[in-house]
């Protein structure tokens, strides 16, 4: 779902606070299929005006 969503033109990003509750970092994720690891407000910022889907 989420390699389709990419093709299509959306962007992936992934949470800062529950990566590091995981212990992951943004090196752990593929590159190919997530933007970034933002903060919240980081993310809304760069939401605004969009269409936002949270999985």
């Amino acid at each position: 779902m989420l390699r389709e969503a990419k093709k299509m033109g959306a962007k992936v990003y992934v949470c800062s606070m529950m990566a590091s509750a995981a212990g992951l970092k943004k090196e752990d994720f593929d590159p190919a299929l997530v933007d970034d690891v933002v903060g919240v407000t980081t993310f809304l910022e760069m939401a605004k005006g969009g269409q936002v889907l949270f999985i």
